[in-house]
């Protein structure tokens, strides 16, 4: 069963790294490519430009209001 707080499209903070008590240190903006059972694809867009696809699970990531657009994975 999907998780029913995302939907596909959905504008998200991925919380990449955190803090030994459990603070982000971290967040980057993406978007909700796909959602399975136990991960969820996002597409996020790194430091160089260049846009990539990344499996997490729902306890990492935040729903976010302002995110960019998502861009186009070649």
């Amino acid at each position: 069963m999907p998780n029913p707080q995302f939907t596909i499209g959905q504008a998200i903070l991925w919380i990449s790294r955190q803090t030994r008590t459990g603070e982000a240190q971290y967040s980057v903006p993406g978007h909700v490519l796909k959602i399975t059972p136990k991960r969820i694809a996002i597409q996020i867009l790194q430091r160089n430009a260049v846009s990539c696809i990344r499996y997490v699970t729902a306890k990492r990531l935040q729903a976010a209001i302002d995110a960019p657009p998502p861009a186009r994975h070649p």
